[in-house]
């Protein structure tokens, strides 16, 4: 995580920077709520993540204000991550797998041997699915992230 000299936080990479968020905050036995940057991606994964009942998420009350370089801060997005009875974080692993450096693609078919281990995000040329939605489609696409 990079900031400005306005104190805003730049990430290199959105979906990384989120992943590298989640992992914290579930190794932190006290506070499971933390701000990520908004974009539509981590939106749509958030979005995905709170359909399975893994976290929930708001956007920041703060409005994005004008800085002293005339550059407009993003919103936030406040994410809380849920736990079960005993206080233990219900995401137990999430990894990115695809990264600036190395895209990773898939067609539909190959994504069958992902659905023994883990859960995927994939992002198609229609959106961003689970990738059981993927597969009931028959499209493949980017593979984001994987998650338990």
């Amino acid at each position: 995580m990079i900031k400005n000299k306005s104190n805003n936080i730049i990430a290199n990479h959105i979906i990384s920077d989120l992943v590298s968020r989640i992992k914290n905050r579930a190794l932190s036995p006290n506070n499971n709520v933390f701000e990520v940057i908004y974009s539509k991606d981590t939106k749509y994964i958030l979005d995905l993540l709170a359909e399975d009942g893994y976290l929930n998420w708001h956007l920041s009350s703060t409005p994005c204000r004008a800085t002293k370089s005339g550059l407009i801060s993003r919103p936030q997005i406040i994410v809380q991550l849920n736990t079960d009875s005993s206080g233990k974080v219900l995401l137990q692993t999430i990894n990115t797998i695809s990264k600036p450096g190395k895209r990773i693609y898939s067609g539909w078919k190959s994504l069958l041997q992902l659905t023994k281990d883990h859960s995927a995000l994939i992002r198609t040329s229609s959106g961003i699915f689970t990738l059981p939605k993927a597969i009931e489609l028959k499209i493949g696409g980017e593979i984001l992230l994987t998650y338990k």
